[in-house]
């Protein structure tokens, strides 16, 4: 049996759609977006928010740019570092997002 043969008979070389990375959808970066606009509202430079968080500046520019997303943990502290409710937080990038929705619906829906 050649390689060839075998590769491509096990299951793992199948092929599979890949989903989109949900890091680089509208609705993520409509959320990430809400964070930068606080973040530059609290007057912080990434590496301002990231002394706050105890990270490197690096991490915060990743989370700008799209290369890491933010868990539910981290949003909350996020909040905090920012001075601003983690509830109203999250509710501005709830409606960020829905806005995004609604824009992608078909006319008439």
């Amino acid at each position: 049996m050649s390689e060839q043969r075998h590769l491509s008979s096990h299951p793992a070389a199948q092929f599979r759609p890949r989903r989109a990375n949900p890091v680089y959808t509208p609705e993520y970066r409509a959320m990430v977006a809400v964070v930068v606009g606080h973040r530059r509202s609290a007057g912080l430079s990434q590496r301002d928010l990231a002394a706050r968080l105890g990270r490197a500046a690096s991490h915060i520019a990743q989370i700008e740019s799209g290369q890491r997303r933010i868990d539910t943990l981290e949003l909350v502290r996020i909040a905090r570092c920012l001075e601003v409710d983690p509830v109203g937080l999250f509710d501005a990038m709830a409606r960020s997002v829905a806005d995004i929705e609604r824009a992608a619906e078909p006319p008439g829906q």
